[in-house]
């Protein structure tokens, strides 16, 4: 694969990633042709990036149906950028997935140990603070 950080079209592997204002990098997800492919390109990322792969962990993989859809780009991936954006991070991507001829991806999602602590410290916290809104109403 070339250049993992430069952002261009693709036909093999995209990677996005959620960072924080400081520019860390807090959440990944690769999506690719295939398992091998998915899994490569994540180490190259990694190695790109100076990153640790023992400080981040893996919350998602599995097959994805393509659908409908031509191209993955930050734009086709608007959910993930708002959901991304309620905890305080910003979805950047290494370019454009076209997905001509492709009928599943594989996807790899990881977050940071940090990131990860910090959504599930705050997960009972909001169910309790909805119960207790649920009441008062």
């Amino acid at each position: 694969m070339d250049d993992i950080l430069v952002p261009k079209e693709r036909r093999d592997a995209v990677v996005f990633v959620g960072v924080d204002r400081a520019e860390n990098v807090e959440f990944i997800k690769v999506y690719a042709v295939s398992e091998e492919t998915a899994k490569v390109t994540l180490e190259e990322f990694f190695s790109a990036k100076g990153l640790f792969p023992a400080e981040y962990r893996l919350v998602s993989r599995g097959i994805e149906e393509v659908g409908d859809r031509r191209a993955i780009t930050t734009r086709s991936e608007s959910s993930l950028a708002a959901a991304l954006a309620r905890l305080g991070l910003r979805l950047l991507s290494n370019g454009v997935l076209y997905l001509d001829g492709i009928e599943n991806l594989y996807q790899f999602t990881l977050v940071s140990e940090a990131l990860y602590e910090r959504i599930t410290s705050e997960g009972p916290q909001r169910a309790r603070v909805r119960n207790l809104k649920g009441i008062m109403l």
